[in-house]
Formats: C-alpha cells, structure tokens, sequence
C-alpha cells in the first residue's frame, strides 16, 4: 500500500487485475502478442546442451512476430496521505519516496533500524526504546529507478501512537 500512494502507479501496483478492473480474455492475448515477441526475450539456459537449447527454441519459439519492444516510463514519485480504516493495531506509516535510489538512505535506514546489531544488546537506535508498547520498523525499498524510505510505527492504542511520535 505505501508504493501505491507513494508512486500512484507502476511502483507497488498489483501484479495482478483487480476483480473490479475490465481486463478480457482479448486484452490478454493482445498484451501478450506485444510483450512477448522476438525483441521483449532472451533464452537462457543452465546445464543443458547448446544443440538441445537452441533445437527447443527453434520448435516452440517459431511463431514469435517481431514486435517493437516495450516502453516504459520512468518511476514518478507523488506522495500524499492516504487514511485507510483498519480493524487492527493502530499503526502509522511515516515515510518518502525519491526517483534516486541512494547509498545515503541505505546507511540511514541501518541506523534507524531498531533491531539491535548485538543480540545482547537494546541496539542504539532512537527507534529502539520507544514508550509503552509501541515499536517501531524502519521501511527501504528500493527500485531500478525510483525508492520508498519510510517508519512504521505501531502501538496498541491511539494515544500509544501519538507518544511515540512525539518521542
């Protein structure tokens, strides 16, 4: 849910239609006569013969057209705040999304994570020792073009939330 209202579209999407969308049997094939054609593929093969592999494609990849290859936009970051009821643990989602995916971010979500590093320790983390029963979890995504960074924190009460974020 965070990519879907972080990028809106592309990023965190469904890999699969909606039961709400109008997706047909027709729009399938069509997708799939564009996608998959002699440009969009690469046969690869690992611990099989080349005269075998390249017999295999020969018999079933005949049929494949020539169709440009696909396009695709780069990743665009939006934002926003999305409210969504759920009957659970209250749970905030603080985070933001860049089309630059950076080592920087990567060092600041290793030291956001509360998870100690030592086993034996409470870590050093500020997210570690959160007040009451609140916790906390460090959220980094990354992508070819585009990354989420983000906390989640949850707690057993609204007003657990709030402590927490004002901790």
């Amino acid at each position: 849910i965070f990519e879907a209202v972080a990028f809106r579209n592309g990023l965190g999407q469904p890999v699969f239609a909606s039961p709400h969308s109008a997706v047909n049997t027709e729009d399938v094939k069509s997708f799939a006569a564009s996608a998959f054609s002699k440009g969009n593929i690469a046969l690869v093969g690992t611990g099989i013969d080349n005269a075998v592999l390249a017999n295999l494609a020969a018999k079933h990849l005949t049929g494949l057209t020539s169709a440009s290859s696909l396009s695709s936009s780069p990743s665009q970051y939006f934002g926003g705040e999305s409210r969504v009821d759920a009957h659970s643990t209250p749970t905030i989602f603080i985070g933001f999304g860049t089309t630059a995916p950076s080592a920087a971010l990567s060092v600041l979500a290793s030291l956001l994570d509360p998870k100690p590093s030592l086993k034996w320790t409470a870590g050093s983390s500020p997210l570690a020792n959160l007040p009451g029963e609140a916790h906390a979890q460090v959220v980094h995504l990354t992508y070819s073009d585009a990354a989420l960074f983000g906390v989640i924190i949850q707690a057993p009460t609204a007003e657990g939330i709030k402590e927490a974020g004002q901790s």
